[in-house]
């Protein structure tokens, strides 16, 4: 099978290629005839996934965190869907979360996951396909695979993102530094058939996946190929109570009233203030208002 590897050189604030050069005798012993490569920006990995489109690769394995996955597969959606529908996707987890590919038994372990992607099983999961407005303005299209959020989540990522560090833990740190000033706005949430939601949010997760945030189950009864989204609206509360449930949705236990769950395939979400962003595997692609539609095994994922 003719396989690829696509590494991105800033996984782990930077340490993504030290760490590659550290593992790289193993994949070369594993994949001997692999072909690898380390795109710098956007239009070398356009590049990179035109030739390997051109040259009937079959296995792509992509080498970094959420943020790389959701990247390669937001290009090979938008400029290479016929390529991406014969394509399997391997994920080797060297990012800060790594939280999609929990889903499919990867672990902490190197060598387990080189087993993995060797063994070369697939699963079809769906992917979450979103319109919004873009930062110029203008309609634009993106896709998950693990979870839309909005609130409190979305400023735990930009501090994440302006972070220097890699540490896991730099998320709750964020989230709970961040807890403390934020201000919950009003949303609108409809599905096909009427109003789902309406009121203040503190935070809204639209979830494929079960984890976010490095590991935590937020989303437990979450499956990838279901067809369908598994949503939780988190509504105002105070501060005290905030820090007091953490521990729970650690856990993935919503032990509070003031939520709200459901699922659904399709979802439009509303505001006055079109200025609100929200975040999709750890990136930012831009504001309200939005539609969610759920694209049911729209991808190959290689799977333990």
């Amino acid at each position: 099978m003719k396989t690829a590897f696509i590494i991105n050189p800033r996984a782990k604030k930077g340490l993504g290629v030290l760490y590659w050069f550290r593992l790289e005798g193993e994949l070369l012993r594993r994949f001997p005839r692999a072909r690898y490569f380390f795109p710098g920006d956007t239009h070398q990995l356009d590049d990179i996934l035109g030739v390997l489109s051109q040259q009937g690769f079959e296995r792509l394995i992509l080498v970094g965190g959420d943020g790389t996955v959701n990247r390669v597969v937001n290009r090979l959606f938008s400029q290479f869907p016929s390529f991406l529908a014969q394509l399997r996707i391997g994920i080797l987890p060297l990012g800060t979360g790594n939280d999609w590919v929990r889903n499919f038994g990867f672990t902490k372990n190197f060598r387990t996951n080189l087993d993995i992607l060797a063994a070369n099983r697939v699963e079809a999961v769906d992917v979450g396909k979103v319109q919004c407005v873009g930062p110029d303005g203008a309609l634009k299209q993106s896709y998950f695979l693990n979870m839309l959020t909005m609130g409190l989540s979305v400023l735990a990522v930009e501090a994440m993102n302006a972070s220097t560090s890699s540490a896991v833990f730099s998320y709750m740190g964020a989230l709970v530094q961040k807890m403390t000033k934020f201000h919950p706005y009003p949303v609108k949430i409809h599905g096909k058939k009427g109003l789902l939601f309406e009121g203040n949010i503190l935070n809204i997760c639209i979830a494929n996946g079960k984890y976010v945030g490095g590991g935590i189950p937020l989303l437990p009864q979450a499956k990838q190929n279901d067809g369908l989204f598994h949503c939780l609206v988190v509504q105002p509360m105070p501060i005290y109570k905030q820090m007091a449930i953490l521990p729970f949705l650690l856990l993935g236990k919503h032990l509070f009233k003031e939520k709200v769950e459901f699922t659904s395939d399709f979802l439009t979400i509303e505001a006055r203030d079109l200025s609100i962003d929200f975040e999709t595997d750890g990136e930012l692609p831009g504001s309200l208002p939005i539609t969610v539609e759920c694209v049911p095994r729209a991808i190959q994922i290689i799977v333990r």
